[in-house]
């Protein structure tokens, strides 16, 4: 199973929750180191661990076909998402469930993700200004550069909201000023900025750095003029020595102006598509902006329109939504069970119901053995009682063709 969550802290306390209860639950979000994630990932792929809590950072790619229930214990943003997650459960063709989960407040939250998402123009600017300021940038300078950048750091340091601070990143990313990586990997790079004569003579000077600096002439074509990517690890091999030692001495001729070295990055990272500028007169396109905020404000009206419904069939709500009208009715949704537990009504669907277990608790019926014992009921209405058992896994169809308990 999957159990979905809207934050990172969510899936570890989910995660525990279940594991209190007995169950093998593991939790995963963008946040964990790349071999924590793909060995978290391996170990629910065989099995290993039966409940993922996680965040949509989960599953994107991933097909797993036998998987039972999808839990829903947070409001996603739209029915796209939603239906994209819930997808997720089933895809053998076997029963399978999914499930959402939420609370009065849940919805309160949803109908205000648009003024949440889309911030004033002012409000983007401010937290602009605290992104330079914790960057020590300074004003026409960044442009192609990559910046480490901690988002709970930076919240935490200028008493930021961190949906605001999400939200305006997003809007800078779609405005083209900057990119926000939360799972970058740049490999180490080095430029030598020393002409070739005095590199030799610092050689001659510093005889101990004379192996890397050969090694890294000898096997990055054209470093004088390009920064190359290179790997300090072939380079320790080269040399007969330690990974560790050859970044010290990387870090020692960068140290010396000899080379420009940038070591590996897997942490976020800001890239500046342009220049940073004064956040007076940062521009963003309000048309595009307020568009957007629309679209947004549709979305989320269309997802609260279908939780709150009570009684429509919930693939026709889906289906309705991207366009397709001639969906039938699935019978298997809650609001479907309820309109047939309604339509027999609530006394004699339950009586019905205890009726049909206790036939079944003597053997195995056909459907048409129990419609003879019920004469009087209609066949629908019959359905209908054990349709509801059949989809609370309390009974089943066995290989005979009959209906029988499930033990």
């Amino acid at each position: 199973g999957l159990v979905y969550c809207k934050s990172r802290k969510r899936t570890k306390e989910v995660s525990e929750l279940l594991q209190l209860h007995g169950l093998s639950a593991d939790y995963y979000n963008a946040g964990l180191p790349q071999e924590v994630r793909n060995r978290k990932q391996e170990e629910w792929l065989k099995d290993k661990t039966v409940t993922m809590a996680c965040t949509n950072a989960f599953g994107m790619g991933i097909d797993k076909p036998e998987v039972r229930l999808v839990v829903h214990i947070d409001v996603p943003d739209c029915i796209e998402n939603y239906y994209q997650e819930a997808g997720r459960a089933g895809r053998d063709g076997k029963k399978s469930y999914a499930t959402l989960l939420y609370q009065n407040r849940d919805l309160e939250q949803l109908l205000a993700l648009p003024e949440t998402r889309y911030p004033p123009i002012e409000e983007i600017r401010r937290v602009y200004q605290s992104l330079m300021n914790y960057l020590q940038l300074p004003i026409h300078s960044g442009k192609e550069q990559y910046f480490d950048f901690d988002l709970v750091a930076f919240v935490a340091r200028f008493k930021h909201d961190l949906l605001t601070v999400t939200a305006v990143l997003k809007t800078l990313e779609q405005e083209g000023h900057i990119s926000f990586n939360e799972q970058v990997f740049l490999p180490s790079k080095v430029l030598f900025l020393a002409r070739k004569q005095l590199v030799y003579e610092f050689e001659e000077a510093h005889p101990e750095l004379e192996p890397l600096i050969k090694s890294l002439l000898r096997s990055y074509e054209g470093i004088f003029e390009v920064e190359r990517t290179i790997n300090e690890g072939m380079l320790a091999k080269m040399n007969r020595t330690d990974v560790i030692r050859i970044k010290q001495q990387l870090h020692e001729l960068h140290s010396y102006r000899i080379i420009h070295y940038q070591p590996q990055k897997d942490s976020p990272q800001l890239y500046f598509h342009e220049n940073r500028v004064a956040a007076e007169h940062l521009t963003i396109n309000l048309e595009n902006h307020l568009a957007r905020k629309k679209e947004c404000q549709l979305r989320v009206e269309a997802f609260h329109a279908y939780l709150t419904n009570a009684t429509q069939c919930r693939s026709q709500l889906i289906a309705a939504y991207f366009g397709d009208n001639e969906v039938k009715e699935c019978g298997i949704c809650d609001n479907c069970l309820q309109k047939k537990k309604k339509l027999l009504g609530n006394e004699n669907f339950n009586l019905l119901k205890e009726e049909i277990l206790k036939k079944l608790q003597l053997s195995p019926l056909r459907f048409t053995e129990l419609q003879a014992l019920h004469e009087t009921v209609h066949k629908e209405q019959l359905w209908q009682v054990i349709d509801f058992l059949q989809s609370e896994q309390i009974i089943q169809v066995n290989d005979q063709g009959a209906i029988e308990l499930i033990p």
